[in-house]
Order: structure tokens, then C-alpha cells, then sequence
């Protein structure tokens, strides 16, 4: 979806496959799926993909907290099974609540946490692969 003066569009949708998603998925050129280490998360990940998957969208992951649950490699494998591309993966770090209580972004509050880092490792492949 192309609006005027912008090259790039990131729509924050919410969870699950209700009419915000589905709108959000309509005008969508990708999807980045955001899911975590465990079986409702796949669960959920699973019915949004089929929904991406009905918009002929490429799709890609990102794993959040991905150390929470580390004998859970299912979702690792469903991705691979779909050839769905992870992007990379955000482990769990205790920044995040402190910022979202500090109303800042966890880039912005702690640059050098964990989860930034990851996040701006995340970023940079988008720039490379997706926003080429």
C-alpha cells in the first residue's frame, strides 16, 4: 500500500483473525508474523498465516521471547515447513515492561538491552531483504 510522501507503511495489527486484521492484511505487500515459543502462540500464528496465505502475501517471522520455552521447537518447524523466512528472534528481556512503563520504546529506553539489540539486528534484515 503506497500513501502519499511515504515509502514504507508498518500497520500494528491486533491479535487473532478478527475484521482489524483482515483489513489490515488487505492493503498489506507483506506480513511479518510475530509469534512466541508456545502452543497457543502457534495456534494463533497458524490461523493468521491463512489468512495471509488467502491475500497471496509473502510472509515472515519473528520470534518474541524466544528463550522463554526452549524445548518448544515447534513453531520453529511449522515456519520451516510453510517456508516461512525467520526473520530473527527477540529474547525474553525485563527492559520491555520497564519501558512500556516508562511509555517509551525499549529502543529508546534501553538501547543496549537485549531485546534492542535484537530488534535492531531485525530491522537491518528488513531493510535488506524486504524493503530492497
Amino acid at each position: 500500500m503506497k500513501e502519499e510522501g511515504l515509502d514504507h507503511m508498518i500497520v500494528d495489527s491486533a491479535a487473532g483473525i478478527g475484521c482489524q486484521v483482515i483489513a489490515s492484511l488487505g492493503g498489506a505487500d507483506v506480513a511479518i508474523l510475530i509469534a512466541e515459543p508456545t502452543p497457543a502462540s502457534l495456534s494463533d500464528v497458524q490461523r493468521v498465516y491463512k489468512v495471509v496465505q488467502h491475500f497471496k502475501e509473502p510472509a515472515y517471522l519473528i520470534i518474541n521471547k524466544a528463550d522463554i520455552n526452549p524445548e518448544f521447537t515447534a513453531l520453529e518447524e511449522w515456519a520451516e515447513s510453510e517456508g516461512i523466512p525467520i526473520l530473527g528472534k527477540i529474547p525474553y528481556d525485563r527492559s520491555v515492561p520497564e519501558s512500556m512503563i516508562m511509555l517509551k520504546p525499549v529502543v529508546e529506553a534501553f538501547p543496549n538491552s537485549k531485546a534492542s539489540k535484537a530488534i535492531a539486528e531485525i530491522v537491518e534484515i528488513i531493510k535488506q531483504e524486504i524493503l530492497k
